[in-house]
């Protein structure tokens, strides 16, 4: 197993913000909350390392430059999502109710009988 070094957790929490960001423009959800999962798991690793000091090299400083507005971005995306999809959803809801044909009077009334 390679080792885990704050260097390539970092690397690797990029690269997965970088390929969250492309699936919700893409609108695939499902796996943009699996990256958001995965990106989740590696952060927890970070957090668990005894020391940082990648966060502080020229490198590192590089990186979280890189980072900050790729998530800010990819976060405005996720939220542009979830509204589209909330709007959707009260679209679907608006014309279910519109034209719930149990409430409706029937059309065809009378003419199922005999004449």
């Amino acid at each position: 197993m390679a080792e885990r070094t704050a260097r390539s957790q970092w690397q690797q929490f990029l690269m997965l913000t970088r390929e969250m960001r492309k699936f919700i423009e893409k609108d695939d959800v499902d796996m943009f909350l699996e990256l958001a999962r995965q990106r989740e798991i590696v952060f927890g690793w970070i957090e668990e390392l005894e020391t940082d000091d990648f966060r502080s090299t020229p490198e590192g400083e590089a990186l979280l430059a890189e980072l900050k507005p790729l998530d800010f971005d990819m976060q405005q995306t996720a939220r542009r999502w979830l509204n589209r999809a909330r709007q959707r959803s009260e679209s679907v809801e608006a014309y279910t109710r519109a034209y719930d044909f149990n409430d409706a009077p029937t059309i065809n009334r009378g003419f199922d009988k005999a004449y």
